[in-house]
């Protein structure tokens, strides 16, 4: 791996203000250097350095793919630490292509104790420039599938923690993790460690609140383009209200020119529920930078699918090209349903799909029954 001396890295930096390049004159070159190199620069010269390395990864994220399998367990709050298991949730395995800022995200969710059974099959899609996204789930148990035109993708693919180490800004932009740090850009507070590694604090504030009310502790490794190794987060926004976030990179290696982790350990403990703990466990299967293609980012809609076009309004049954098989019908109520507005109940949005048009026959039959009744009890 190419470490900069403090020479090459200055020379860089002043290139990259000359040419408006992430990495000046050499994009391609990644940008780690020594602690002590890095503890020779000025304060505001080590805020540089971690802004252009923070932007670097931004912009390396914008052609990639990434498969991951993803574990999470709620456990007994011991003391602040996760101790006993209370409850293993159901595993899922996910496979994401990104391009600029359009993406895909497949998703699929094993039957809960059973790791080889898929019994949810998602796919959505998001093309930026258009502002439209694509959706489909599909069940194994009875081969039940619909599909979803939306302005949003549906939010069961942030079930994939690792789009927070990407570019993005589904569903908060702050939960992002490098767009949360270059936001507080201003506000580094910047230390070297006797390990060798650097802790970058900055103020710590969910995307729901509103003023920060703690502490982000993010540990760096320098070597390894100031890739963040550990995190520890709290905010206090009263008595009762408080939420703890911790991250430990386990294992992580080079993808082209940029480290990347691809083993994540995820702790996370709030006030409404005190009294466990969510630990994630991220592990990448895949990842490959430079090789998504539009092509990759299409969602097809099969034949016979239920779609729902909620920018139109209308819903219909495909044909084998994904296009209206016949008629085309109304929804009602079709511009509020919002894909995956419970989060505990992924992908529920086919039922709404369902329902939406029940209510609407149930609705005519009763408007019918009313205006003949009308009829009978009005004097001619």
């Amino acid at each position: 791996m190419k470490c900069f001396s403090l020479t090459v890295l200055v020379t860089s930096l002043y290139s990259f203000a000359a040419t408006g390049d992430v990495m000046g004159q050499d994009a391609t070159q990644t940008l780690s250097m020594s602690v002590v190199d890095f503890g020779r620069l000025s304060g505001d010269m080590q805020r540089e350095v971690l802004v252009k390395a923070f932007q670097m990864r931004l912009k390396y994220s914008r052609n990639l793919y990434h498969a991951v399998d993803l574990f999470l367990t709620i456990h007994h709050n011991t003391n602040g630490r996760p101790g006993p298991i209370k409850e293993k949730v159901a595993f899922r395995r996910c496979r994401a292509w990104q391009l600029n800022h359009s993406f895909r995200v497949e998703s699929d969710m094993f039957e809960p104790g059973n790791d080889q059974d898929v019994v949810q099959f998602l796919n959505s899609g998001f093309d930026s420039q258009e502002g439209v996204a694509r959706s489909t789930v599909r069940f194994k148990e009875d081969r039940r599938s619909a599909g979803r035109i939306d302005t949003v993708p549906d939010r069961i693919i942030i079930d994939d923690r690792y789009i927070y180490w990407l570019d993005g800004s589904f569903r908060h932009r702050e939960e992002y993790l490098f767009h949360n740090l270059l936001d507080h850009r201003d506000e580094f507070e910047v230390a070297i460690l006797e390990d060798g590694r650097l802790q970058l604090t900055v103020p710590y504030q969910p995307w729901w609140a509103k003023k920060a009310g703690g502490k982000r502790k993010i540990t760096l490794d320098p070597l390894k383009g100031f890739l963040p190794i550990r995190g520890d987060s709290r905010w206090d926004g009263g008595p009762s209200d408080w939420r703890i976030e911790r991250f430990v990179v386990e294992q992580s290696r080079q993808v082209g020119d940029i480290w990347m982790p691809i083993k994540i350990h995820e702790e996370i403990c709030a006030s409404p529920s005190a009294e466990t703990f969510a630990v994630y466990e991220t592990v990448v299967v895949k990842i490959e930078h430079g090789k998504v293609t539009p092509a990759d980012l299409h969602v097809p809609f099969t034949k016979g699918m239920q779609v729902v076009d909620a920018i139109k309004g209308v819903t219909y049954i495909a044909d084998v090209n994904g296009d209206p098989a016949g008629v085309v019908n109304p929804v009602f109520g079709a511009g509020d349903l919002s894909i995956n507005q419970n989060l505990e109940s992924p992908s529920h949005w086919w039922r709404s799909v369902l329902w939406a048009n029940v209510v609407l026959m149930v609705c005519l039959v009763a408007a019918i029954f009313i205006k003949r009744r009308l009829r009978k009890i009005t004097p001619e």
